[in-house]
């Protein structure tokens, strides 16, 4: 598993540690408040059982007895339960189980379902003792927090999910130029290496020892050239470019020194932009060109800049892939893929548009669009 992989992997493992471990506490938070809440709720209306009670203080015993029987079956068609004695002697009772704890408030279990049992006592007129127990299911508050529970766990995977994406494409993306680095610095890399090794053998002619020493230097050279592109890419990415003025034909000049054979024609005096960055733009298309046909001619006017080459054409399907301002894959590079994605990035700092066309009539044209 390649390394970026595994640095995702842990980083996305934390993330979600700190979702769940976050929605978590902050349903035990929940859970606790709406319980207290729900609670309260229950008191008060035991309590309010209890005043109704006590309103029947003067009647005689007969019609208290009926008083209450009313009151314990209007309240358990609501779904509350009563239980109601004076002094030691049941008058109704609709609690189907008997609590050995004998504290006031209470959870308890019947039927597998959790209810909530307060218990109360009012001393009425003439020193008889009114004992009230009262019961009220707690399923519908264990039902809304189950629902939340899943709506957490649901709300945890999507979070999870984005996040996840989102971190997979960062880090793709982070690694993508590391990638594309490394790839490009393998082929010098290895010419240094062969041609080290050559020199470190016996019997060479001095012809033999000068032309390693010269693919060595190339080699060299080369690494460079793929170091200042990377410091060059940094730059952009952290806002250090320079806008001024450029003189284009002596720009282009310098880059004929170096192409001999590159047909140029400047019909601009001046571009805006950042002459370092606009120079490895061109040098790079340039390089591309002349690598890829015979023949190369650059043409600068005021609507773009176009560079012509000779060479095979392009396959549609890679053709749509360098076209690509972002996501250009490296297995349609040709070695040239940290350039085009350079080139891209230089041209959007500009304002400018990279656009490539090729057909096999009219040969492959680079198009700098200002």
């Amino acid at each position: 598993m390649q390394l970026w992989k595994k640095n995702f992997l842990v980083t996305f493992l934390f993330f979600l540690i700190m979702i769940e471990g976050s929605l978590l506490a902050l349903h035990a938070v929940l859970y606790r408040s709406e319980l207290k809440d729900w609670i309260s709720r229950a008191v008060s209306g035991e309590q309010g059982i209890a005043y109704m009670l006590s309103g029947y203080q003067e009647t005689d015993r007969g019609k208290l007895e009926e008083k209450i029987e009313d009151a314990a079956k209007r309240y358990l068609a609501t779904g509350v339960k009563i239980s109601v004695s004076i002094d030691e002697e049941k008058v109704v009772d609709y609690i189907p189980l008997d609590a050995a704890d004998s504290a006031r408030l209470q959870v308890v279990t019947w039927r597998r379902t959790p209810y909530i049992l307060i218990r109360d006592s009012i001393v009425m007129s003439g020193g008889a003792v009114l004992h009230i127990s009262y019961m009220e299911s707690m399923a519908s508050f264990n039902d809304a927090q189950k629902q939340r529970i899943i709506q957490i766990m649901l709300l945890s995977v999507l979070i999870a999910a984005v996040i996840g994406i989102m971190l997979y494409l960062t880090m793709k993306r982070i690694n993508r130029p590391v990638s594309q680095i490394a790839h490009e610095l393998r082929t010098p890399l290895t010419g240094i290496q062969g041609y080290a090794e050559y020199l470190m053998m016996g019997n060479l002619s001095e012809e033999d020892r000068f032309f390693a020493a010269q693919q060595i230097v190339e080699s060299s050279l080369n690494m460079g050239n793929i170091v200042e592109k990377l410091l060059i890419m940094g730059g952009m990415r952290e806002g250090r470019v320079q806008m001024q003025k450029v003189r284009l034909k002596e720009l282009l000049d310098q880059i004929k020194l170096l192409y001999p054979d590159l047909e140029v024609d400047c019909r601009i005096e001046t571009v805006q932009g950042d002459p370092t960055l606009i120079r490895c733009m061109l040098e790079n298309l340039v390089h591309n060109a002349v690598n890829a046909g015979e023949h190369v001619k650059l043409t600068a006017d005021k609507q773009d800049i176009i560079i012509w080459n000779d060479g095979e054409p392009i396959s549609e399907k890679k053709l749509r892939q360098m076209n690509r301002v972002k996501g250009f894959r490296p297995e349609y590079a040709d070695r040239h893929g940290f350039g085009i994605g350079l080139c891209h990035e230089i041209a959007g700092v500009h304002g400018w548009r990279l656009v490539y066309r090729s057909s096999k009539e009219e040969g492959t044209t680079t198009s700098v669009i200002l």
